[in-house]
């Protein structure tokens, strides 16, 4: 069914140069979510993004919301925050061609997840429908006073190693043991009971039939996994109705003939348990 794919990306607000030229700003990377034109000459057919989280307005909110970070922040010596200090993760997680129709639970999955990881610092949460492969792109901004680095898993871990006087190879090495942890949480969270592969056939080095039954595993894991969950689901009803019946007998038994307001609640805590789980449940 595919592989995982989740990605990571820091930005400042202004242009920077690299060895590979200029790396796009914070307002470029906003500018392409938007489908503004001039800034997204890789897509034929161009079309407004899917607001999932966040307003049409995004751009110019994000915008504000990175200046007012900036001003809100200091360097050790007291000076202001610099142009090309970064500010914005960007991320984007997508879809396999061949897992399609998981899609829709793999958006709450990953949407939970981001959640869960940055809760509110997660701004902005946008859908694609004019490219092939369907993904999802999202905005991550520090809060007032707290530095960019605790946000990003790798560059935090570097920077432990480097405050405790850790050689740059040292660095390296926490960065990528920390992204590839990020990863595997996005797989517990995520990957796992969507019937999505952690690595994929390239990193894995499998051949097609190999890589075939990897996948065939994955999805078998994700179908084991909803089993289990339902057959958790009915045991806790069964117990429900068994509790009721018990207090029932016993209400009977010393004469009590009108059930307690705690039966009551339990008849129809187990009748919404029963109608909502009604569909998961059929042997």
């Amino acid at each position: 069914m595919g592989f995982q794919f989740i990605h990571l990306n820091s930005y400042s607000r202004t242009r920077t140069k690299t060895k590979d030229g200029a790396k796009w700003s914070a307002q470029d990377i906003l500018n392409e979510a938007d489908r503004t034109k001039g800034h997204c000459d890789h897509v034929k057919e161009p079309s407004p993004p899917i607001i999932l989280e966040g307003s049409k307005d995004f751009v110019k909110e994000l915008q504000k919301e990175l200046d007012d970070y900036a001003n809100s922040m200091k360097d050790k010596k007291g000076r202001n925050f610099r142009k090309d200090g970064l500010c914005m993760i960007a991320g984007v997680f997508s879809c396999p061609p061949d897992n399609e129709k998981n899609w829709e639970k793999i958006k709450e999955d990953s949407i939970n997840f981001l959640k869960k990881t940055w809760g509110k610092r997660v701004k902005v949460i946008i859908e694609h429908g004019d490219e092939a492969c369907k993904h999802v792109h999202f905005y991550i901004i520090p809060n007032h006073g707290e530095k960019f680095d605790d946000l990003h898993p790798g560059k935090k871990a570097a920077n432990l190693i480097k405050d405790n006087n850790g050689l740059k190879g040292e660095q390296n090495k926490a960065y990528k043991e920390a992204m590839s942890q990020f990863q595997d949480d996005y797989y517990m969270n995520v990957g796992h009971q969507n019937g999505l592969t952690r690595l994929g056939p390239g990193r894995k080095r499998l051949t097609r039939e190999e890589w075939k039954k990897v996948k065939n595993e994955a999805l078998l894991n994700a179908e084991m996994d909803k089993k289990s969950e339902n057959l958790i689901k009915k045991a806790v009803i069964i117990s429900q109705a068994a509790k009721f019946e018990e207090k029932n007998l016993e209400n009977n038994k010393i004469g009590n003939k009108n059930l307690k307001k705690d039966n009551l609640k339990l008849v129809k805590e187990i009748y919404e348990n029963e109608q909502k789980y009604t569909s998961l449940i059929k042997d």
